[in-house]
């Protein structure tokens, strides 16, 4: 028998062997026993032995037993694996807020939840339910039968399965004018390969109409729909929407809906004002009671359109945004409407990894997680941006990817020829590139598998003299994960004379 074909046959005996009596679950006291009966090798081939999982208190009592080839725990095995966050969305490339390094750094936050368990409602035009992006990511009403033509929950709304039309009282929730989508698509669009990805990919979206098919609604309506959300479970209520009038009810609503636990979320408006010295509601609610936002370009400064003032609290990507469309595509948005579903993104991204925090604190860790932003005459509360990233590691200190980079000093070889090694230990999937200098030198690393990221070797010429090198290792949004420096030098070589 030839040495491949004993190898492929011994592996089956043993597969064989340890399917057919190794039960799939096992305590873990419990030990393999390996027995032989008659002949070890058939043909020079050693024969695997059957083998019986015991409970470990018999150990002792078989090891000298004849016949019993071995006695050992039963232990435990994980499928070998690095994982990436990086979602596999067509249109994932195209979404500077979630894709770039001028981002939102989402892919950051990935690493620690996508949004699992947390409800965004989003109070505006309604939703398309059967967009391909949206509809997995539907919240639903388990307490209603569909198509029945009955309140049964008895809260007021017939058939509200996936959400609630406050101007029919109904579940009529389907999006007649665009707007509702797209700010669903931007705060929790689904990660499943086809077109775009949304800041929670994983949270729930509860749409709630308040605004009708032109695009507007009332304070009665909006008042109606944050109770619907806080009633219904929402831990995250989007407010794309303006208005110049104060309303003392909706202000009392909503601090209503914060002592409840939730966390709104409003667009700061589209005019470009100081909101200090003109206000807008409900951005300009007193108390704290909702955050704020303006629209941040691509460019890293705050869009020409965005409302700004110390009393909006952040800004977000709010220009030229890939979202979900009506009618099932997908189209550019711009505004603090789509700029606040971010943020909502986010929020419910915190939610998510700590459902215990309260609206303060997940408040506290968005304004104070920002990035420093580019601001001119105009200014933000925090002063800076949104940052999914750095904010979820305000809230849980360690969390993100924690990447390890080793890397070996260059080496001098006869030829003249440097090589330089590297290691990347921990999260390695959320490795993307690298970026290496050496001297006035630079230049990047990619690879397609997270495997071959993880161990990298790069041979070049060095003139002598000391040479500093850096390695840079970033994710797939371009941010800095981790960083290794050192220097290395590169002795003249000596000129033999002859005698």
């Amino acid at each position: 028998m030839s040495a491949p074909t004993a190898f492929i046959r011994r592996t089956l005996a043993l597969a064989v062997a340890v399917g057919a009596l190794v039960p799939a679950t096992a305590q873990a006291d419990d030990v393999l026993v390996g027995v032989t009966r008659g002949a070890h090798e058939v043909d020079g081939d050693r024969v695997a032995p059957r083998v019986e999982r015991v409970d470990g208190s018999e150990a002792s009592r078989l090891e000298d037993r004849p016949g019993v080839r071995f006695v050992e725990p039963d232990s435990t095995f994980r499928a070998t694996a690095t994982t990436s966050t990086v979602p596999s969305d067509l249109l994932f490339t195209r979404q500077w807020a979630l894709a770039s390094a001028d981002g939102i750094g989402a892919v950051g936050a990935w690493w620690t939840t996508r949004g699992a368990g947390a409800v965004i409602a989003v109070v505006d035009t309604g939703v398309d339910l059967s967009h391909p992006d949206l509809a997995a990511n539907l919240w639903t009403n388990a307490r209603e039968v569909p198509g029945n033509g009955t309140d049964d929950d008895a809260n007021g709304y017939v058939d509200d399965v996936h959400g609630a039309n406050v101007l029919t009282g109904d579940g009529a929730v389907q999006d007649g004018h665009g707007h509702g989508t797209a700010m669903s698509g931007a705060a929790a669009a689904a990660a499943n390969t086809i077109g775009v990805t949304g800041v929670a990919p994983d949270a729930r979206i509860m749409p709630v109409k308040a605004l009708g098919d032109d695009g507007s609604g009332n304070s009665s309506s909006v008042i109606t729909a944050i109770r619907y959300a806080v009633a219904q479970g929402a831990d995250v209520i989007n407010l794309s929407l303006n208005g110049p009038e104060r309303s003392l009810a909706l202000e009392e609503t909503m601090s209503a809906a914060k002592a409840a636990g939730v966390v709104i979320v409003a667009s700061a408006g589209n005019d470009g004002a100081d909101r200090d010295a003109t206000p807008s509601y409900p951005a300009s609610a007193p108390d704290g009671q909702v955050l704020a936002v303006a629209a941040q370009s691509e460019d890293g400064g705050l869009a020409g359109f965005s409302a700004h003032g110390r009393s909006v609290a952040l800004a977000a990507p709010g220009q030229g945004v890939l979202s979900t469309a009506k009618g099932g595509g997908y189209s550019l948005s711009s505004g603090t409407s789509v700029a606040t579903a971010h943020v909502s993104g986010a929020a419910a991204l915190l939610a998510s990894a700590r459902p215990a925090a309260t609206p303060d604190q997940i408040r506290g860790a968005l304004v104070g997680g920002v990035r420093r932003m580019r601001l001119d005459a105009q200014m933000v509360g925090s002063g800076g941006s949104l940052d999914a990233s750095l904010a979820m590691g305000r809230l849980i200190p360690g969390a993100g990817p924690r990447v390890r980079l080793a890397a070996r000093r260059l080496i001098r070889s006869k030829t003249g020829r440097v090589a330089l090694r590297w290691r990347a230990r921990g999260a390695v999937g959320a490795v993307a590139s690298y970026q290496v200098r050496v001297g006035r030198r630079s230049f990047a690393v990619r690879s397609s598998t997270a495997v071959r990221m993880a161990s990298q070797r790069r041979t070049m010429r060095l003139r002598a003299g000391r040479h500093r090198f850096t390695v840079a290792a970033f994710d797939a949004s371009g941010r800095p994960l981790a960083s290794r420096a050192g220097t290395v030098k590169v002795a003249k070589r000596k000129k033999h004379r002859r005698r």
